[in-house]
């Protein structure tokens, strides 16, 4: 489950409108990734992923982010100084955002294996 499916994309949009209608600052999550030492290529491909996933939360009106890792905090620094110039996006209250509870609770379709079980199981207890 990554954070463009539709449940996950109702709740984050609904946390920023929800904080801003506050006044309070959103954070977004964390990036799942973690650089790769000792390959370029996995090492780009997960930099890209957490580049995507920074620009997501700050168009989605995210007021700051948090990384897994040290390394990534340039990624993200750099994502935010460019979309987000100012020091928050209080401003930004989402008035276009309309989720109700059944957006929250939709569960994507597809098919549930046995190694998506373990995959989730292992990120689980690894987190």
């Amino acid at each position: 489950v990554t954070m463009t499916v539709p449940f996950m994309r109702a709740y984050t949009t609904l946390a920023v409108k929800t904080c801003h209608k506050r006044q309070a600052p959103c954070i977004g999550g964390m990036a799942a990734q973690i650089p790769v030492k000792n390959d370029p290529v996995k090492n780009e491909e997960a930099l890209a992923k957490v580049r995507a996933d920074k620009e997501r939360e700050a168009y989605d009106g995210h007021d700051g982010t948090w990384v897994a890792h040290p390394g990534l905090v340039p990624v993200a620094m750099e994502v935010f100084d460019r979309l987000m110039p100012e020091a928050n996006q209080i401003w930004y209250k989402r008035e276009d955002v309309q989720v109700t509870a059944a957006d929250l609770l939709a569960v994507p379709e597809g098919p549930i294996t046995e190694e998506g079980v373990r995959t989730n199981i292992s990120v689980g207890i690894q987190y």
